[in-house]
């Protein structure tokens, strides 16, 4: 139960567009706890669940235009440990003080925020929502037919190939001469198979909780719309209206069943955990992550071990203890068909280098 502060929390659709919004007042009468911040703490985190914008506004009583104020900071903590941004930068009280807050995640777009005239003691301020989903921009690949592939035609070609038919010369090739040719004979016989086409794709925002109840539930819904467009009659938009409550708690449902059942999965392992956390928040991946090379990495590893060689360079040296260990001072040979055994057990796993995927 919420006791330092009055909220109001309404959810609002807008066409096919929703938000939430969270409006607080903490009375500047009452002396300032950290009671505060651990209510508005827990609000924030009830509405995490929710994967559409959140706007926190209202009048906080907090001097945050004063950077040393003692509750200006932990409030400003609080705001980044949910990754929130503060957008009014003007006094919006008449004692030349920022006390009204608009609070959004850096995602959520703000534009056009003004404060306007005192109304009270306090000004209005104003601002415009942007809720237009991005266009998702699409992007070209280059990819293989390979629900086209004949199997039978083109392991009928790669019987007749040099791979297969001339062993005996391959006999005498080396391991990096085997594998040019093995690469080279594949890409030869895919390209003439099933040649390389370029397809436009759209990186898509994914649903992985539709299945085919939700489909035939919407298809459903629709019906009854197309309906009611045509008829005009009270009696269809009823029956419209029950479908769609209908189709937004079976996909309330799906939702909450599919990521409870992610996160009960992820236990034990943390990384897959915050992966299944980070798509019910709604947070996109980044897409400008810098990509680096061997070189870079080794060059990272090397000024690491420099570093710390420095940072140690007056520590009296460690005595190893001698220990006896086993050394490795002879190969055994192994057949043919000890190789093809040990391959044969191995995981069915494939490469980006393998031309041919496993």
């Amino acid at each position: 139960m919420v006791t330092t502060f009055e909220y109001l929390c309404g959810f609002a659709t807008v066409g096919d567009k929703h938000f939430l919004m969270l409006c607080v007042y903490r009375p500047g009468s009452q002396t300032l706890s950290a009671a505060f911040f651990d209510e508005l703490s827990t609000v924030r985190e009830l509405l995490a669940v929710h994967s559409c914008p959140v706007v926190v506004c209202g009048d906080f009583n907090i001097h945050v235009d004063q950077s040393g104020d003692p509750h200006a900071i932990p409030l400003a903590e609080l705001l980044l440990s949910f990754d929130y941004i503060q957008h009014v930068n003007e006094p919006t009280h008449t004692a030349d003080h920022i006390l009204d807050l608009v609070i959004t995640t850096a995602s959520t777009g703000i534009q056009d925020l003004r404060v306007g005239d005192m109304l009270s003691d306090h000004a209005l301020v104003c601002f415009n929502l942007q809720l237009n989903k991005p266009t998702p921009a699409a992007e070209y690949v280059t990819r293989r037919p390979w629900r086209r592939l004949s199997h039978d035609v083109f392991a009928s070609d790669f019987a007749a190939s040099k791979l297969c038919r001339d062993l005996e010369t391959c006999e005498n090739m080396s391991v990096d001469d085997l594998i040019q040719l093995y690469n080279r004979v594949l890409t030869e016989l895919l390209d003439k198979h099933r040649p390389c086409v370029t397809v436009r794709q759209r990186n898509m925002q994914a649903t992985p909780w539709f299945d085919a109840d939700c489909r035939s539930a919407r298809r459903h819904a629709r019906a009854t719309e197309r309906r009611y467009r045509c008829t005009q009659a009270d009696e269809d938009r009823r029956t419209w209206c029950t479908e769609l409550r209908s189709l937004r708690q079976l996909y309330e449902q799906k939702q909450c069943k599919y990521w409870h059942g992610q996160i009960a999965d992820s236990k034990g392992d943390m990384r897959k955990l915050w992966r299944a956390v980070h798509s019910v928040l709604g947070e996109a991946t980044r897409s400008d992550v810098q990509e680096l090379t061997s070189d870079d990495f080794a060059v990272f590893f090397k000024d690491k071990v420099e570093s710390v060689r420095t940072s140690t360079a007056s520590t009296p040296l460690y005595v190893v203890p001698y220990k006896v260990t086993p050394t490795l001072e002879e190969w055994t040979a192994v057949t043919s068909d000890e190789v093809e055994e040990l391959i044969s057990s191995a995981l069915c796993k494939s490469c980006q280098l393998d031309p041919v995927p496993t």
